[in-house]
């Protein structure tokens, strides 16, 4: 899977909240965003008016982009008054609202997040349709894959092959699995569990059964498994290492040994 294939969600809703200018009235500014697939974040042009604010909007936010990540922007949506909220789920998948306040804004994001620990979606930005500018911290904000690999079936299972740090979906399910295969001597592998720009959080429960989630943070993965435990898994959960996926470099993680964290 690769996060390029995701859909861009939410953009549909940025038009609802424009207001038409008559002669009587000052004209509103447009804003407008552009992303790039390799962000956390996005880039936004605002304080442009007329008939064609919305497209001048658009093309400065898209030419800021370009400007700072070459080939790949896309254009998202453009809007006036009010506030455009960013949030995104615990892999990566960035989502957009909008709304008269900020409050509505993160609440008309699309519920795509943690379906199995019924957490909210992590909000990574607030921003008000009259900001002349914005542009992610590329330090932070470019996206970092890890992804954990167990064999597909037979022995082994009590420890994962980890590889974190890398550029891409696809570079981190690969060495994962191929880590995989060389610590369990087996041809054939799986994918755990993966997640981007935040931690990959294992845990045990029941004696010898094992999991692992990926979250935003240390805090909201600690958070994830208590609430996946009280749920679906229905048993005391204890929480060990927590992997940052940012990180390069290759880990191999055994449920076993590791204890109480």
């Amino acid at each position: 899977m690769s996060l390029r294939a995701f859909p861009v969600l939410g953009a549909a809703a940025l038009l609802a909240i424009a207001m038409p200018a008559s002669a009587n009235t000052v004209p509103v500014p447009h804003a407008a965003f552009a992303r790039h697939p390799d962000v956390l974040d996005v880039w936004v042009a605002g304080g442009f008016v007329g008939l064609t604010g919305a497209q001048d909007a658009q093309d400065a936010a898209l030419a800021a982009c370009r400007k700072a990540m070459g080939e790949g922007c896309e254009p998202v949506g453009s809007w006036q008054i009010g506030y455009l909220a960013l949030v995104r789920t615990e892999q990566g998948q960035l989502a957009f609202g909008s709304g008269n306040t900020r409050e509505a804004a993160i609440a008309n994001t699309p519920k795509i997040c943690n379906e199995r620990t019924k957490m909210e979606c992590d909000t990574v930005l607030v921003i008000s349709a009259a900001t002349r500018k914005h542009a992610p911290d590329l330090r932070r904000a470019r996206l970092r894959f890890a992804a954990a690999a167990a064999p597909d079936s037979g022995p082994g299972h009590a420890s994962l092959a980890i590889a974190a740090g890398r550029t891409s979906y696809a570079q981190a399910e690969a060495d994962a699995l191929a880590s995989c295969q060389r610590l369990h001597a087996v041809q054939a592998c799986k994918v755990m569990a993966w997640g981007a720009n935040g931690v990959l959080q294992a845990f045990d429960y029941e004696g010898r059964r094992f999991g692992m989630v990926p979250e935003t943070s240390v805090k909201r993965a600690k958070q994830a498994v208590e609430q996946l435990c009280l749920g679906e898994i229905g048993a005391d959960c204890r929480l060990q290492a927590a992997y940052p996926t940012d990180r390069l470099k290759d880990y191999v993680h055994h449920y076993v040994n590791e204890g109480v964290r």
